[in-house]
Order: C-alpha cells, then sequence, then structure tokens
C-alpha cells in the first residue's frame, strides 16, 4: 500500500554477557507486544532529534591502541530517513557481535498503574573522560551489533542514542533506541509507526545556549591541511567533523570532553573505511536469499525494502572525490570562542542551543532523498532483483526498469452510464429537453434520447456514446452513456441507469 509508514522491529540486538546474576528485581519483564512497541516506538520518535534506517557497518576500535579509548565505533549507513537529517554515514559506540552472543529481546514491566516501562536494555559504550563507568550488577551492559543488518536508530541532537526521556509525565527512562528492523512482513515484532513528528523541537531562548559550544560550517569545504591551520589559528578544537565526499556526507563525533584537532585525521580515516565498507553487499546477499518476483509482486515492504538497499548502494558509491571539511562543532576557550564570533573569517558560526540537555545542531542540508518517493511501486521486480544481485556481488548496479505504464481503465467496465456533476452539466447547458416526469427533466441532443411515459415511469433510450443532463429536485449532474447504449428510468422517488 502506497503509505510512507515504516515497520519497525523491536526485537534482539546482541549483548556480551554481562555479571548481572546478583540483580535482583521484584517481578519479572515479559516480551513486548505489538500494543506496548507502536506505544514505545511513537515515544521514542517523538524524543529523538533523527530517527534513521541504517545498516550496520564493520567495527573497529575506537582511536587505537590508546588507553582512554578502547570502546568500539561502528559506522552506520543510512538508507532511509524517518525523522531529522542525518548525515548519510554516521559513528556509534557500539560493539560487534557475533554468532555466539546471546540476544536481548525487548521486554518491558507493567505498574503498579497499568502502564508499560521498558526493561533495562544495553548503552552506548561512550567514553567517559575520566575513563571510568558505572558498572553495578544491574548495568544491562553494551550494544553490540551484525554486520550488514538493518536497525532502527533512534538519536539525540548530540549525534548519540537517545537515552532517557519523558516517557510519562512523572517518569523519564531510557527505552530502545537501537533495534533491528527486519525485512518486511515475514519477520516477527513488526509494529506501524504513524506520521512522525518531522519538526526538531523548538529552538530554547537564548540563556539556555551551550556557552563552550558551536557549530562552524565553512563556505568552501577545506582539505585536511587547510582545516588544521584553520583549528591552530583559532585555537579550538573540534568534537564532531562532517565531511562532504562526492555527494555524501559522512560524520565522526566523540563526546565534547575528547575534542581534540586529531579528529580531523581520524574523519578522514573513517570516512575511508565506510567506502570500502561491504555492510550493504552482506544485507543484499541475505535479502536475496530469501525473495523470488512473486515475494516482491506480493510483500510491498519487502519490495520497498530491496528498492531502498539498491537506491543507497547506487548512491554510495558515487564517491570518488577527495573528501573535504564542511562543518565542524567545536569547543574552546571563552576568549578564542568570541573573537571567532567577531570576526568569522568565511564561516558560518551558528551556536548551539541545549535541547534537553543536548546540543541542537544545524544539520547540513543534503540533497533530496528519494527514498521518499512512491518509486518502488513502478520498478519491475525482475529489475529488483537484478539491482539487488549487483549489489551483493559488488559488480555494477543497472538502471532500474519500470513496469510498462498500464492502460486507462474502461469506465464502463461496470456500467453504462457514467454519473457526472453540476460542472460538467453546466457545459451541457444548451441542449434541448426531452424527457420530463414530475420535476424531473432530461435534455439530451436530437435523437440522442427517445423518451416516453407508461404507467407513471418515465423510460429513456439512450443513444451510445452520447451525454445526457438530467434536473431534479436541486440536482444538477447528468450521466455520460457506453458505446452500446443504455437504458434510463424514473419512477417519481428515483432515478436508475445501469452503473449510474
Amino acid at each position: 500500500m502506497k503509505r510512507s509508514l515504516i515497520a519497525l522491529t523491536l526485537c534482539a540486538t546482541a549483548l556480551a554477557p554481562q555479571a548481572a546474576s546478583a540483580c535482583l528485581y521484584t517481578q519479572p519483564p515479559e516480551p513486548v507486544g505489538a500494543a506496548s512497541q507502536s506505544f514505545f516506538t511513537g515515544k521514542m520518535a517523538a524524543a529523538a532529534f533523527t530517527v534513521d534506517i541504517a545498516v550496520a557497518g564493520e567495527t573497529r576500535t575506537a582511536f587505537g591502541s590508546d588507553p582512554d579509548w578502547r570502546s568500539p565505533v561502528t559506522t552506520f549507513h543510512v538508507i532511509e530517513r524517518v525523522k531529522g537529517n542525518s548525515p548519510d554515514r554516521f559513528s556509534l559506540f557500539v560493539g560487534a557481535s557475533g554468532p555466539d552472543h546471546r540476544d536481548i529481546e525487548a521486554q518491558h514491566w507493567v505498574d503498579e498503574q497499568g502502564r508499560v516501562t521498558p526493561y533495562p536494555f544495553p548503552l552506548e559504550q561512550v567514553p567517559q573522560a575520566d575513563g571510568n563507568y558505572s558498572m553495578t550488577s544491574c548495568h544491562p551492559g553494551w550494544l553490540a551489533v551484525r554486520e550488514g543488518e538493518t536497525y532502527v536508530v533512534f538519536r539525540n541532537a548530540d549525534g548519540r542514542l537517545l537515552g532517557r526521556f519523558a516517557l510519562y509525565e512523572d517518569l523519564f527512562t531510557a527505552a530502545f533506541p537501537l533495534v533491528q528492523a527486519g525485512l518486511g512482513t515475514r519477520e516477527g515484532w513488526l509494529a506501524w509507526s504513524g506520521p512522525l513528528q518531522a519538526e526538531p523541537p523548538a529552538a530554547p531562548s537564548l540563556s539556555e545556549l551551550a556557552a563552550n559550544r558551536m557549530v562552524v560550517r565553512f563556505h568552501n569545504p577545506l582539505s585536511e591541511r587547510d582545516a588544521r591551520r584553520w583549528l591552530r589559528d583559532t585555537g579550538l578544537a573540534p568534537f564532531a567533523v562532517r565531511l562532504v565526499n562526492g555527494e555524501l556526507i559522512d560524520e565522526t563525533r566523540v563526546p565534547v570532553g575528547f575534542a581534540d584537532s586529531g579528529l580531523i585525521e581520524r574523519a578522514l580515516s573513517d570516512a575511508h573505511d565506510a567506502a570500502a565498507s561491504d555492510a550493504l553487499a552482506i544485507l543484499a546477499a541475505k535479502i536475496q536469499a530469501d525473495i523470488t518476483t512473486e515475494t516482491l509482486d506480493n510483500d510491498a515492504l519487502i519490495r520497498r525494502h530491496v528498492w531502498l538497499v539498491a537506491q543507497a548502494a547506487s548512491r554510495f558509491r558515487n564517491n570518488t572525490s577527495e573528501p573535504l571539511i564542511t562543518e565542524l562543532e567545536v569547543t574552546g576557550t571563552s576568549a578564542s570562542m568570541a573573537q571567532l564570533r567577531n570576526n568569522p573569517r568565511g564561516v558560518d558560526v551558528i551556536d548551539g542551543p541545549l535541547v534537553n540537555g543536548t546540543l541542537y545542531t544545524s544539520q547540513t542540508v543534503l540533497p533530496g532523498d528519494p527514498a521518499q518517493s512512491d518509486a518502488y511501486w513502478y520498478e519491475t521486480s525482475a529489475s529488483l532483483i537484478a539491482r539487488l544481485a549487483a549489489v551483493a556481488e559488488g559488480t555494477a548496479i543497472p538502471a532500474p526498469v519500470k513496469k510498462p505504464t498500464e492502460p486507462e481503465p474502461d469506465p464502463f467496465a461496470y456500467g453504462d452510464c457514467i454519473r457526472f456533476g453540476r460542472e460538467e452539466a453546466a457545459r451541457l447547458a444548451d441542449l434541448p429537453e426531452q424527457g420530463r416526469l414530475g420535476a424531473m427533466r432530461l435534455f439530451a441532443k436530437e435523437g440522442a434520447a427517445i423518451c416516453a411515459v407508461k404507467d407513471g415511469v418515465l423510460g429513456c433510450n439512450l443513444a451510445p456514446d452520447s451525454s445526457a443532463r438530467v434536473s431534479w429536485a436541486g440536482w444538477e449532474g447528468g450521466f455520460k452513456i457506453s458505446p452500446r447504449g443504455a437504458r434510463l428510468t424514473f419512477d417519481g422517488q428515483g432515478l436508475q441507469c445501469p452503473g449510474g
């Protein structure tokens, strides 16, 4: 069906076993059912700054062997933006899941008031500036994903996975910010998400601005060398870097406490690694093994998913130019930031207001997103499968083949009369009257209607391919007649014309 609703799957992500055996809860959790799933999805989508359908790529160790940076980092490739305007690729501090890792199911409780509340869900392993984590026996553990699988990703304005938000007026909690998207309707735990609130939160007052953080957008994107020189000249340090890479936007982001000019090099390395990723090929091969032309003809959600993967793969391959730095989020001393505000020197300076404790970043405007159209309906199933196979095999992706134009439907398929209304009747105002009974009058060309009254019923034989205007009890309209003609009758109470 043609609607931009998206099937979300609140189900398992992988988690390395944690020592939680000593942690006790007063009631056992239960799996999230369809009704609760829709409730949580709507609440998370409203609270999130961006909601994306993204494919997990390669997982690396953040910033190499530095003991302060032993957090895993995974690049995600966006195939559809459900809410907000995310970069094409971004990274999160989540690990790689293997076949031996157990799955964690989305679960919840029902409290004393009958409300559903989420069971603790694995967390993004965001580095801490002091190198310490608060680990208890009730800690839910760290999130991990499988390369080449598709996820729904809810992020806050700081680019991190959505944390605590107002689930109820009196309850702030975290839910399920990264969940498997699934493939169409055949996998369980599907829920329809209604139209999402696409607008970002309202900008707060100036008193809420983050004084030590700003976004810098370069009028002309910079090379690595020029970006480093710019940072030295301004005395600022980046905690987020966005690159323009052909038609793509890549983003690398760290907590503000780790801001450092070395992030420029890391961002370029991330973009290079992401460009060589096999994530979409892995996903395409998995989908290809499960579908046929019959599947695509009968399952609109899988059809759309296949189309999204093929479109994304085509887009991600068009990034052969040198990556350039287009936008930085920076921090520094009050003096250095004030100096840049007073003398921007070829950049746009955007002060980031705090929204729910996080920085509202002005996202880069991206090219029009084809995933918002209905194009997947118009491509043949054979073409979709061919393009998916090319993605899986790493070969050139062919252009989509559109279905042949369907002939216009026969307007007389279900009857010999097609009713029309006042506007078309007005164009027939000059037709002469051919029949009358009481307040009902019928108008047609000479010879196009042969009418007679018998036993209180008006009967009119209407000529093929003609039109008749009718005026009755305030109704002005008429009928277009089929190529084989029709008979109209009126008994003073009702007007009958086959198909009318």
